[in-house]
Order: structure tokens, then C-alpha cells, then sequence
């Protein structure tokens, strides 16, 4: 096999794995509660507010005082000490947060704390985060390392 065989073969394997395997965002199911539900089917919002709450099928949970599901977009917005845990321990609050299903991003902003699973504190004023890539994109306004908790 010569190499413009073998890359052809790669491209027509991972067509055909994209189509049986879509990106986990677009599938995502994001079962939402709150004191007031609202929808906005003109513009395919659902808005929870009063002890919001959202989790999908794999454990992530997001919880505010307010969040805000485009359908359409595949996106989370919240406003107002918000609180992300992903499922693996780690655990994220801001003031608010834009959580992009289909490019698995995370931008928190607003008082950033983030707690990892080893226990360690970290402060930001802004932190964005990409999950397949595991690569933070970070603004440090304080010391990054507060205190480990035993």
C-alpha cells in the first residue's frame, strides 16, 4: 500500500466512524428543573429560574439561579453563582457560565473557583475549558493555588 492509499483509507474510517458515532453535544439530554420553567419555542429556549437545575445522561450538573438551554444551538447559559460539576469530582463556580454542547467548552467567568478531584482550590476572573482537548484557557486575577483539602 502506498501512502495516498493508506490516507484514503483513513478519511473514508473516520467518515464512516462520524456518522455512527456523532458528537456527544448534539445528542446531549438535559433534564432541567427550576421554581419557574419558561419556553420560548420561537426561539428554542427553555428558561429555568429559581434553583435551576440541569444534568444530562453522563452526570454533568450545572445548578443557578438561573439557566437558559438554546435547543437549537446546543448551548447553556447561566447567570448568577453558578455551579458546574462534570462527574469525575471536579467541581466549577462562577458567576456565570456559556457551556457549548457541540464543542464540549465551558467559559466561566465572574469569581471563577475551581475545585479538582485531588482537592486543590484554584481562583481565576475567567476560565474557559475545552473537554476533549483537556486544555484550560485561563485568566488568574489571585494567587492560583488557595489550599488543598484534606
Amino acid at each position: 500500500m502506498n501512502a495516498k492509499t493508506i490516507s484514503l483509507f483513513f478519511i473514508i474510517f473516520f467518515s464512516f466512524l462520524m456518522n455512527f458515532f456523532p458528537a456527544y453535544g448534539e445528542d446531549s439530554l438535559y433534564e432541567i428543573q427550576g421554581k419557574k420553567i419558561t419556553y420560548e419555542d420561537d426561539k428554542n429556549l427553555i428558561i429555568a429560574s429559581g434553583n435551576a437545575y440541569a444534568k444530562d445522561q453522563l452526570g454533568k450538573e450545572i445548578y443557578s439561579d438561573k439557566i437558559t438551554y438554546n435547543k437549537k444551538k446546543f448551548t447553556i447559559l447561566t447567570s448568577e453563582q453558578s455551579i458546574y460539576l462534570d462527574g469525575k469530582g471536579n467541581k466549577l463556580e462562577a458567576n456565570e457560565f456559556f457551556y457549548d454542547l457541540k464543542l464540549k467548552k465551558i467559559v466561566a467567568s465572574g469569581n471563577v473557583n475551581y475545585f479538582n478531584n485531588a482537592g486543590d482550590h484554584f481562583k481565576f476572573s475567567f476560565f474557559e475549558y475545552y473537554e476533549d482537548l483537556q486544555l484550560s484557557l485561563i485568566h488568574i486575577s489571585e494567587p492560583t493555588r488557595l489550599r488543598r483539602i484534606s
